[in-house]
């Protein structure tokens, strides 16, 4: 049984994309069931738009900053399956799908790279579904979680 309708090859999306998002450096959401308002403390990362829907593969994050070192500090990062794009999130419209667990490290553009992390997701979804991203613990000064979503749609 095909996992879209007039698609039966559900891993192959016919419209492969890319997205990537910065999570605000001091944005914060401790929140598990709604992580707050999209833009300001949760970040959309990407939303499905194919006629029959999509596949999500996974998700990257990679560490970025905008001085030579700097310690990143322990954080979760949770990851979010919505049906709005915009505006305040509840838990009759947003749900965690996954909470990613990051150490603290130091990184230096000379001699240490920041370890890049991913998180599979591999499942199909409808059309007009959205995937967000938040982090519970603030980023220091002049550094930032950067999320890829890579997917397609169908």
């Amino acid at each position: 049984m095909p996992a879209t309708t007039g698609n039966t090859l559900a891993l192959y999306a016919g419209t492969p994309a890319w997205t990537p998002v910065q999570i605000g450096t001091t944005a914060i959401s401790v929140n598990s069931q709604a992580p707050g308002t999209i833009g300001t403390n949760c970040f959309l990362v990407g939303t499905v738009s194919g006629a029959d829907g999509g596949y999500l593969q996974k998700i990257r994050f990679t560490f970025t900053s905008t001085t030579g070192t700097v310690s990143v500090v322990a954080t979760n990062i949770n990851i979010f399956l919505s049906t709005i794009s915009s505006g305040a999130t509840s838990s009759a419209d947003t749900y965690l799908y996954a909470t990613l667990q990051v150490p603290a490290q130091t990184i230096s553009a000379v001699t240490t790279a920041p370890i890049m992390y991913e998180v599979p997701i591999s499942i199909p979804v409808q059309t007009s579904r959205h995937v967000l991203v938040a982090q519970t613990v603030a980023a220091n000064t002049n550094s930032a979680w950067v999320a890829h979503l890579i997917r397609g749609d169908y």
